[in-house]
Parts: structure tokens; sequence; C-alpha cells
């Protein structure tokens, strides 16, 4: 299974685009990935759309992964539940470091939307449940993540966030020996985002 196909978008998924060779080939090619749809438009392939939109889960309302990636160069961690913006940033120099835990695509009860925002000037990606943090200056609003529970429970842990001033960096994690390991390296703790699922 490389996903779930839906007749539009939903939060979690990403465009799956069709290509058409004609004769001799008669080929047709399909993907997620916008750089291959567009290397495979200079072999000489014909646009012809999007014709689903894939999404990791078999439905929106079940918990998404949250994939965590890290880019040396901009001191960034970079956080996402988009399968296919993961595969873009591993193209661009950012390192997989696995999934940090998951959240839901759309609101549920005891849910909170979490914000995505991003600093050009620092290069840091950041992430908050308060929508005027989120908006704050410095920072561009890139919308709604996905939602995160907003107490803890037995199949829930904190996702704790910390920021690092000297590389200007925001990191979240689920893990006491990462929250530990980062305080000793440069981190400060900013205090809970919210309860992360830990499993499906």
């Amino acid at each position: 299974i490389i996903g779930y196909a839906y007749t539009s978008s939903v939060t979690g998924s990403s465009p799956w685009f069709r290509l058409y060779k004609g004769a001799p080939t008669f080929d047709y090619v399909a993907t997620t990935s916008e750089q291959e749809k567009n290397a495979t438009v200079e072999l000489g392939y014909a646009d012809e759309g999007i014709i689903a939109h894939l999404c990791g889960g078999s439905s929106p309302t079940e918990l998404q992964p949250v994939f965590r990636l890290w880019s040396s160069a901009d001191g960034d961690h970079f956080y996402t539940t988009n399968f296919s913006e993961r595969d873009s940033l591993l193209t661009r120099g950012y390192v997989s470091e696995g999934i940090s835990g998951y959240i839901y695509g759309v609101r549920k009860d005891g849910s909170l939307p979490l914000y995505r925002c991003y600093s050009r000037a620092i290069g840091d990606h950041f992430y908050t449940t308060s929508e005027a943090e989120a908006k704050s200056a410095g920072y561009t609003f890139e919308g709604i993540m996905g939602f995160i529970a907003s107490s803890d429970d037995a199949s829930t842990t904190p996702w704790r966030r910390l920021y690092n001033p000297t590389i200007g960096d925001h990191f979240y994690t689920a893990s006491d020996q990462e929250f530990s390991s980062a305080t000793r390296s440069g981190y400060f703790s900013e205090g809970d985002t919210g309860y992360i699922y830990l499993s499906q």
C-alpha cells in the first residue's frame, strides 16, 4: 500500500500527479513528488494533472505520523505529517530522525490545532497551539499541521518544546532522555506544546 486516495485534499495528504507519453512507449507515470513530475515532463511526458490526493492513513480522522527531520546547514528541526513534503526535504539536505509521534488529521474532542510557522531570518520552524503566538512578529504563519491532544491520558505523553538561542532552533520531543540531552547541549525548556500519541 502506497497510500489512500481521496478526491479532494485532506490534512496530511499529497497531490498525486499523472503523466503520459504517447507512441512509441504509451507509458503512464504517477507520483506525489512535484520535483519528479517536473523531471518527467522534461523527458517528454504530458502532465495530466492531479488524479487524486494520497494520505498515509486510511482515514484523515485517524492518527497521522509526525515525521522529524534535521538540517545541520540551517540548524533547523522540521516536523510534518505530509510524506511527500518529508521526501522533498530529504533531497534538500535534511536528514530523517524518524517519527516523533502521532496526531490527528482533523479536529477531535480534546484536541487543539497545531500551528506551523517559519522564520526565514533565523531558519527556524516553530509549532504551537496558540494562534496568537504562531502569528507573532518575525515568523510567517504556515497554517495548521494537524490536531494535538490537549490533555494527557494513558495513550499520550507530553510533547515538550525547547529552544536553542545560539542556533535559533525549536526542538520538540516526547523522550525524557532526549529532553535531558537537549538541555545539556544549549536548549532551554519552553514547556509542553500538547500531548502526542507514541503509536497509532
